[in-house]
């Protein structure tokens, strides 16, 4: 997972999915618009330290980064736009049932 070109994204919120072989096995959210967005959210999952991934989606992103591509859907970069964010992740979810998101959320 190169990480390089996430520099531009360190205020943009919204989401992101992963897909490995053609699959979405996982989608996230990136809210901390003022603490460093999207480069934040996804760094987590491939820096050293595990703090980011005590969840099983998150050893999961660890574990297969090298195979995985990220899609980045974004929607903002305010406080405002994190509401957004939520109802749309709940509404993906939903909708593509990836197997590595525990949860399965209800609208």
């Amino acid at each position: 997972m190169e990480l390089s070109h996430l520099k531009s994204y360190n205020k943009s919120i919204g989401l992101y999915k992963a897909v490995m072989n053609g699959e979405i096995v996982y989608i996230g959210r990136a809210v901390e618009y003022a603490n460093g967005g999207f480069r934040k959210r996804i760094r987590d999952y491939t820096r050293e330290n595990n703090s980011a991934r005590k969840h099983q989606s998150g050893q999961k992103m660890n574990q297969y980064a090298n195979y995985l591509d990220i899609y980045f859907l974004v929607v903002g970069n305010s406080a405002e736009d994190v509401n957004h964010v939520k109802i749309l992740e709940a509404a993906f979810i939903q909708k593509y049932q990836p197997k590595w998101n525990v949860q399965k959320m209800m609208l």
